[in-house]
């Protein structure tokens, strides 16, 4: 596939037309192979449901940045976003192919559904005159990762004096975050290579070309058609680091032996990480496991797993054992010998990093409290002493070993302060990106945003490499000075430090490895710390461990109060465990750790209220809450107060926490026959028109049919219990204010807000019910046997694990529901929430909002009532 590179310049092909002039526009990289028939774009919109047409004319200063055997990338000014994007296309010779033109939308909509930092964000998708399908993205000024690999072979001192290999470890793990959390969305890559990820010029690391990737759940997406490259074809005599399609799919070089095998019902997510594996190994070796010219040749290796072991391969790079023991584990022949999730792969490499054991290579007690103290033996030292013993005489040597203990502990000093100014420069900077930071809402980082946190990361790595640095020199002096006061106090220094950063920036599973390297190293002298050492370490343990503590008031005082742990039942739900009985209100402080808890108020006279509250890491909650004289029927009691919105899964916000006054919201979706209610009440024939519901009944129909007679009577399947669809937004609006005339309560839809908490509760979760996806639980398209018994639409309350923590039904799925809220990019539509008998898992997500320009038959809606009634 295409590379995303920029600032380079591209290598010539005489099958794209390449312009000189930067001023031509989109149609001028527009070509056609005669021989093949033209694909009827009309078709594929409607085939792909792709809405966007874009005009060739609409980008400027286009220019190629680089291309590949299927398709092109170029730079193109967008005049919409006002900002240059990187445009990606099909060849000439591909653009009419229906197999490219499918696997192109598909890697554009994988792309795009990935949304992470190490993952290129995908702009937008269409159909361009004269082009075909296309999709922009971030443009990124940089190299792919395999240019980087290769400078370093070469000895280029751009690329050796910019990347040490702490950082080439860094760039390694960052692949992973974004191929883990692609794995997270159960989509796996299946072309992991270094030619397939881009190294930007302000630290940018990101994945891409997701042309082959699958989807693992059933139903959504398929594998790309193939092109029948069988293992019995001619012998191919090409460049085995290239995309080969077909029955086997991928990249010799670096695809694991199942997928040469062609097995590719068996490629999962470990199959993904064997070519992490051999991205690793390429880091160590600066070669891929696996090359040659013989495509069959290097196949048959890749299928036998014969290669040879980075240390044996290039003994004189002197490549740490850990690292290829790693390496090997993540390429093992056999998947269940792999690491089984990228987080376990991750988690060795920052362990060797940070001098812990890892995982693939065990050591015994001795070595790993060496390993704490980063490998620095002391044997040649020791050697040294005793040669010079016999040699010079024992007062010569104490003098010898004094001077070289004095010169090794003030060029680890200087290290040290070096690392701690370095260190106080990432501290002060990421204060400063926090204080930023925190007033955005959007998931999009600020520019300045982008420049501190590139600015904090090389300042802690640089601090890094002075401290690693320092603590070799430290235990590297001569053995009688080893336990000396200025050893111990600059290795405490440092460890402290790390420790305390690591608070800072939120990593409390590295700040606790900072304090089990403490309690190891000072072992029983721990005591004979000095008082503010003691003290330190105590605070930093609690502040580690997260636990918070929370103050309960209710208005009216007196209101019996109970607690409930939410944890996951091994299910994806979060459920209650046994209720704690914290007496009468008000309750004061306790101590409570981290994690989601449910408090239940009941004060007499009044209906009990559910109260949702989530203890963040060593949070200080003081909670005020009213419990209503009454709530409506068939209402659910929302109370005011914090609450977590926005995340990964949303179109635009990131995760932040929001306050909003108290609200009564509907349990169930209104249903038709409370919709036709207002109907009959309407009197006049243009009213009823108007605020009809016209439906289509399979996804077949071409044309709407109203629900009802003039009578009022609903057509066939339709009943009266089933919720009320194919209505527009105005006409649900004036249900609500008719319904608020009736009650004598102001009556509106919710805002996208006020869903989202009743939807999720206060603690973030991914549904309604907890974090853990089962399609079974919601009336999604995956829940075939929903399908089967209800159709399209379920009468409310029909699931009753899609529930929330305030008891509002079906806000997971059955049909997707309005809301008054608009999205922030000032469009004219409204946030649509929630997920439908015809829509897949993405939809389910509380946090994503989706839109559409007409009535559709899955759309419905609940109201809410404010609870002062006005």
């Amino acid at each position: 596939m295409a590379q995303h590179q920029t600032g380079k310049k591209p290598k010539t092909d005489k099958t794209i037309k390449v312009h000189a002039d930067a001023q031509k526009t989109m149609s001028a990289y527009a070509g056609e192979d005669k021989d093949v028939p033209p694909v009827d774009f009309e078709d594929v919109k409607k085939s792909f449901r792709i809405s966007n047409a874009v005009p060739s004319s609409h980008y400027s200063k286009v220019r190629t940045i680089g291309f590949g055997g299927v398709g092109l990338v170029i730079s193109g000014h967008d005049p919409n976003l006002d900002r240059d994007v990187a445009i990606k296309m099909l060849r000439a010779e591909n653009k009419n192919r229906i197999s490219e033109v499918e696997r192109f939308i598909r890697e554009a909509r994988a792309t795009a559904s990935i949304e992470h930092p190490n993952v290129i964000p995908v702009h937008e998708m269409g159909i361009m005159d004269g082009v075909g399908v296309f999709f922009s993205m971030k443009k990124v000024q940089g190299d792919n990762f395999q240019t980087v690999l290769e400078g370093f072979k070469r000895g280029k001192k751009e690329y050796s004096e910019k990347y040490t290999q702490h950082q080439l470890l860094e760039i390694f793990i960052n692949i992973c975050n974004g191929v883990a959390y692609a794995h997270s969305k159960r989509i796996i890559h299946r072309d992991l290579k270094p030619h397939n990820v881009l190294i930007g010029d302000f630290g940018e690391v990101l994945v891409m070309d997701w042309g082959l990737a699958k989807f693992l759940d059933a139903g959504v997406g398929k594998d790309p058609v193939p092109f029948q490259h069988k293992t019995g074809d001619k012998p191919f005599t090409g460049d085995s680091s290239m995309t080969i399609d077909g029955t086997i799919s991928g990249t010799p070089n670096y695809m694991p032996p199942e997928q040469a095998e062609g097995k590719n019902s068996e490629l999962d997510e470990r199959s993904d990480i064997y070519s992490l594996g051999a991205i690793l190994y390429q880091i160590l070796t600066y070669e891929p496991p696996f090359s040659g010219d013989d495509l069959q040749k290097v196949l048959e290796d890749v299928r036998k797993g014969s290669f040879i072991p980075p240390v044996k391969r290039f003994a004189e790079y002197r490549i740490p054992r850990e690292l290829e023991a790693i390496c090997l584990k993540a390429m093992a022949f056999e998947k269940k010998s792999r690491y089984q999730t990228v987080q376990e792969l991750v988690r060795d490499v920052r362990n060797y990093m940070e001098g812990f054991s890892v995982s693939a290579y065990p050591d015994s007690s001795l070595v790993k409290f060496r390993k704490l103290c980063f490998r620095h033996p002391a044997v040649s030292s020791t050697a040294a002493a005793i040669i010079m013993i016999f040699t010079v005489g024992y007062a010569t040597v104490e003098g010898v070993l004094y001077f070289n203990y004095m010169q090794t502990v003030s060029a680890a000093d200087k290290d040290r302060e070096i690392g701690n100014s370095e260190l106080r420069e990432a501290e002060e900077k990421y204060r400063e990106l926090g204080q930023i930071a925190s007033k955005r809402v959007v998931r999009e980082e600020t520019k300045k945003e982008t420049e501190l946190s590139n600015e904090v990361k090389s300042h802690y790595m640089a601090a890094e490499n002075r401290y690693e640095s320092a603590v070799i020199r430290y235990t590297s002096v001569p053995p009688p000075y080893a336990r000396a006061r200025e050893v111990r106090e600059g290795l405490m220094d440092i460890m402290f430090r790390r420790l305390k950063y690591s608070v800072l920036v939120g990593n409390y599973e590295r700040a606790q490895k900072w304090i089990g390297f403490i309690h190891l190293w000072c072992g029983e002298n721990l005591e004979k710390l000095s008082p503010e050492n003691r003290s330190t370490i105590q605070t930093f343990e609690g502040v580690v461990r997260g636990d918070g503590y929370i103050t309960v008031k209710t208005s009216p005082s007196g209101a019996s109060v109970t607690l409930s742990k939410l944890v996951d039942n091994g299910n994806g739900i979060l459920a209650g465990t046994e209720q704690k009985d914290l007496g009468v209100s008000p309750v004061k402080e306790f101590v409570i750790p981290k994690g989601s808890y449910v408090l239940k108020l009941r004060a007499p006279g009044r209906p009990e209220a559910i109260y949702p509250v989530a203890i963040n890491h060593g949070e200080e909650q003081s909670d005020e809450i009213s419990i209503p004289e009454s709530i409506p029927d068939g209402m659910a009691y929302v109370p005011a107060g914090e609450f977590f919105i926005g995340g990964e899964n949303s179109r635009y916000y990131r995760s932040h926490e929001i306050v909003i006054p108290g609200f009564y919201i509907k349990k169930h979706e209104a249903t038709f026959g409370e919709y036709l209610e207002f109907w009959k009440s309407l009197r006049t024939a243009e009213e009823k028109k108007k605020h009809v519901a016209r439906v289509i009944f399979e996804s077949s129909d071409r044309s709407f049919q109203d629900a009802w007679d003039a009578d009022g009577k609903l057509i066939r399947p339709l009943k009266e219990n089933f919720p009320v669809v194919g209505i527009l937004q105005e006409s649900a609006e004036a249900y609500c204010a008719w319904l608020g005339a009736k009650t004598g309560r102001r009556t509106t839809l919710p805002t996208a807000e006020q869903w989202e908490k009743a939807a999720r509760g206060v603690d973030g979760r991914c549904f309604p019910w907890g974090d853990g996806f089962n399609a079974e639980y919601a009336n999604i398209s995956e829940n075939e046997e929903a399908r089967k018994k209800f159709g399209y639409w379920a009468p409310p309350g029909s699931f009753p694990k899609d529930v929330s923590v305030y008891g509002v039904f079906d806000m997971g799925g059955n049909v997707r529901e309005m809301t008054s809220s608009k999205f922030i990019d000032g469009g004219q539509f409204y946030q649509i929430k929630g997920a439908s008998s015809s829509t897949t898992r993405r939809f389910l997500y509380c946090a994503y909002a989706s839109d559409t320009p007409v009535a559709p038959s899955d759309v419905g809606f609940r109201y809410v009532m404010p609870v002062d009634g006005k």
